[in-house]
């Protein structure tokens, strides 16, 4: 009898199917998962995974694990181990993971290929069905690279790299206009003048009013006027705690009018 070909059974050509289902009806692959979860769970291991899942627990009991709860009245039993060895086999059997599952496909890989060697040597065997063949034909991933190699790969057009525009200053800034920049100006000051606690806090308090000063005399802008007016508006709103403000202010004046206006206010006095 002359060989059957592997192309009259469609369904054991590889797919992309997940690897041996295991979705709750492997008992099988329970049924050892179970064993050997079962011969390994001392008090020791059981009380290790207590304290590990007392970190994933919430500060609330979720309302559906509330409805469904109750206390286990026999625990410690060997009933109640086998039955909690259950839930977790089952559990690690639908994750696809765990002793049962390993041997079990193991087993289907020895079937698989027993299968494929019987009927190169011409024996008529059913087809393998299609979700373990996917899993357990070791050349399934050789046989969709040569497939896929058949088709021409099409090519990505190739797209010009843009040429680096570089970065001028001057030529990416404009003037401002004698009204923004003293609006600016303005802000600037008013801003310095309501950090005033802020310094206070951080030890710079003298600092704070030096500059403040110095702002207002040493700077010839347009908007000295108006920089004397807020500043004695700002000392006019708390005259006993800006007393030192208003010294300085006038020390510096009378140092400009006696001609070393460079030198620090009070420094001699230090």
């Amino acid at each position: 009898m002359a060989p059957v070909e592997d192309d009259e059974y469609a369904d054991e050509k590889p797919t992309t199917s997940a690897s041996i289902s295991v979705d709750g009806t492997n008992e099988k692959a329970i049924d050892i998962t179970t064993q050997f979860i079962y011969e390994r769970l001392s008090p020791k291991i059981a009380t290790n995974l207590v304290f590990i899942g007392l970190l994933t627990l919430p500060e609330k009991m979720p309302l559906a694990f509330a409805q469904s709860y109750t206390p286990i009245s026999a625990a410690g039993t060997e009933g109640q181990k086998h039955h909690l060895a259950r839930i977790m086999a089952t559990q690690f059997t639908s994750a696809g993971v765990g002793p049962g599952i390993e041997q079990t496909k193991k087993e289907h890989q020895e079937q698989y290929f027993a299968r494929q060697q019987a009927r190169k040597d011409g024996a008529v065997i059913p087809p393998t069905p299609a979700h373990v063949a996917a899993d357990l034909a070791p050349n399934s991933e050789p046989l969709r690279t040569q497939a896929a190699s058949q088709f021409a790969v099409p090519q990505m057009p190739v797209t010009k790299l843009k040429g680096k525009i570089q970065f001028n200053l001057i030529a990416s800034v404009k003037d401002l206009s004698d009204d923004e920049a003293r609006k600016l100006m303005n802000q600037a000051f008013e801003r310095i003048m309501q950090n005033e606690k802020r310094a206070i806090q951080g030890g710079e308090g003298t600092a704070h009013q030096v500059i403040l000063v110095r702002l207002v005399t040493r700077f010839a802008s347009v908007t000295i006027n108006e920089f004397e007016k807020a500043l004695r508006n700002f000392i006019l709103a708390d005259q006993r705690s800006r007393t030192e403000i208003a010294q300085l202010w006038i020390a510096e004046l009378y140092a400009q009018y006696q001609g070393y206006r460079e030198r620090f206010p009070f420094a001699d006095s230090a």
